[in-house]
């Protein structure tokens, strides 16, 4: 019988039939599609390496934190007395997704453990929250996500994740028995700009950063500019108007100028630092005359606060 205690660990993905359910991590006003793709459907776990066999769905604590639609699936292996009291072996699980060839998108991991985890992603370390000690219980944070951004690449894609198994917080009075042991996560992603420009013809930007009442790109503004970069070399035939907005803290016609500036800065970066051809980019200010939100608000004023990439 699965003991109902409230340390115990769980482990959460959303499950539509034989798909697995990428959410839309957008705005509705942005028009970009949902994402779907495919996936075996199955978590695995092992508590040696090993031997592999299927995370179980069941009951789930309520202290735990809600996922809304969630499937929730972990483990129930038989643990001693002494694994009990000093920490149980690692358990991994292991679940893969894949996407069509040619694709890829950008995706938010929520991850949660009651006790340390470390996330890999195609191999790679994504995060973690604490070293894998079996023995220590200062790890136990299973009341808050952790958030991770990723990417999912063409093809295939594999999660994986390490966490301790189980650690009673009742030190040597502890019994052993069966007992759940995992984590709870969600991957969340959206569309790619191609992808969006395709179903839309434009996208919403807010990873071009730039300080207040300047046109200066900021230099953590690179990664998004990256991806713009690849948008346009990916398409050789792709002309983009970009469009500056802002919220409305200054008067009109100050805005508008902003905008114009900002939008200008943008091209002129990517001719100049990517090589983009000058006759394929248009740069236009737009002041606060589009909002996508009402400007009521500080998030929503951020979310006014945008370069817009139009197909032309």
């Amino acid at each position: 019988m699965v003991s109902r205690k409230p340390w115990l660990v769980a482990i959460s993905v959303l499950v539509f039939g034989a798909n697995f359910f990428v959410g839309e991590r957008v705005r509705a006003a942005d028009q970009q599609p949902a994402l779907t793709v495919a996936s075996d459907a199955q978590t695995q776990y092992s508590l040696d390496g090993r031997k592999w066999q299927p995370a179980v769905a069941t009951w789930v604590h309520p202290s735990w934190p809600a996922l809304k639609g969630a499937t929730w699936i972990w483990t129930v292996a038989k643990v001693s007395k002494e694994e009990a009291v000093k920490g149980s072996p690692i358990v991994t699980f292991v679940r893969k997704f894949s996407l069509p060839d040619g694709s890829s998108t950008n995706a938010t991991l929520q991850i949660t453990a009651d006790n340390a985890y470390e996330a890999s992603l195609n191999g790679k370390v994504i995060g973690t929250n604490g070293v894998l000690d079996a023995a220590s219980t200062s790890d136990q944070q299973w009341h808050g996500f952790d958030s991770y951004t990723v990417t999912l690449k063409s093809g295939e894609n594999v999660l994986s994740v390490r966490a301790i198994n189980y650690h009673s917080p009742l030190g040597a009075s502890a019994d052993g028995e069966s007992n759940p042991g995992g984590l709870v996560f969600r991957l969340d992603g959206t569309p790619s700009l191609a992808q969006t420009i395709a179903a839309t013809g434009k996208v919403d930007i807010y990873g071009i950063l730039f300080d207040v009442d300047k046109a200066d790109i900021k230099p953590e503004s690179k990664p998004t500019l990256d991806q713009v970069a690849d948008l346009l070399k990916g398409d050789p035939a792709l002309k983009l108007e970009v469009s500056g907005h802002t919220d409305n803290s200054g008067g009109r016609s100050h805005n508008m100028a902003l905008s114009r500036r900002r939008a200008a800065a943008v091209v002129a970066a990517l001719i100049k630092d990517y090589g983009i051809a000058a006759d394929r980019l248009t740069a236009r200010g737009y002041g606060d005359t589009r909002p996508v939100a009402p400007n009521d608000s500080v998030d929503n004023k951020a979310k006014n606060r945008r370069v817009e990439l139009r197909k032309i």
